[in-house]
C-alpha cells in the first residue's frame, strides 16, 4: 500500500508503486537544497533542475514541479517565497474570520477551504495544473456567493 511504503525504510526491492519513492527523494534531497539557499531561494524556473541534478533515481525523470507546493515555493524563494505564498493563501480566510457581519456557516465554511487546500499542498501545485486550478477556483466562489448572500440578509 502506498502509506506504508511512504513511511517505511527506501527498500527499493519492495516497491510496489515507484511515484512513493520518487516523491521521498524529490522531498528528500528538496529539504536539504533548501538549506543551501534558505533565504531567497534558488528562483523558480531552477527548482527540478536544482533538485535532480543531486540525485540519481531523478536523473532519468522530468518534471516541472517538486509535487509539493510548500516545497517548490521554499526552494524557488527561500523563507520569504513561502511567506509569501502563505500570506496568499491564509490572508482572505484571516479577513473572514475577523468579519463580524458573516454566519457561522460561512466562516465554518472558509474554515474547510483553508484546510483542504493546505493539505492538497502537500502533494500538489496551486495554480499550476488545469484542471485543480479551476476546482480551487470554484471553492472561493461557492464562498463568495454564500457570503453575498449573507450581506444581503443584513
Amino acid at each position: 500500500n502506498g502509506y506504508a511504503q511512504l513511511f517505511s525504510p527506501l527498500d527499493e526491492k519492495k516497491m510496489i508503486d515507484k511515484s512513493i519513492r520518487i516523491r521521498q527523494e524529490i522531498y528528500s534531497v528538496g529539504l536539504k537544497i533548501y538549506l543551501e539557499k534558505p533565504i531567497f531561494g534558488f528562483g523558480h524556473s531552477e527548482i527540478y533542475n536544482e533538485v535532480q541534478s543531486r540525485s540519481e533515481l531523478l536523473k532519468n525523470y522530468k518534471f516541472s514541479h517538486l509535487h509539493n507546493a510548500y516545497l517548490n515555493h521554499l526552494i524557488g524563494g527561500g523563507i520569504f517565497g513561502l511567506l509569501i505564498f502563505l500570506t496568499i493563501l491564509f490572508l482572505p480566510w484571516v479577513i473572514i474570520q475577523k468579519s463580524d457581519r458573516l454566519s457561522r456557516e460561512n466562516r465554518f465554511f472558509s474554515s474547510l477551504i483553508i484546510i483542504y487546500s493546505f493539505s492538497s499542498g502537500l502533494t500538489n501545485l496551486y495554480f499550476n495544473h488545469d484542471i485543480l486550478v479551476s476546482f480551487h477556483a470554484l471553492l472561493p466562489l461557492l464562498l463568495w456567493l454564500c457570503i453575498i448572500g449573507d450581506a444581503r440578509r443584513y
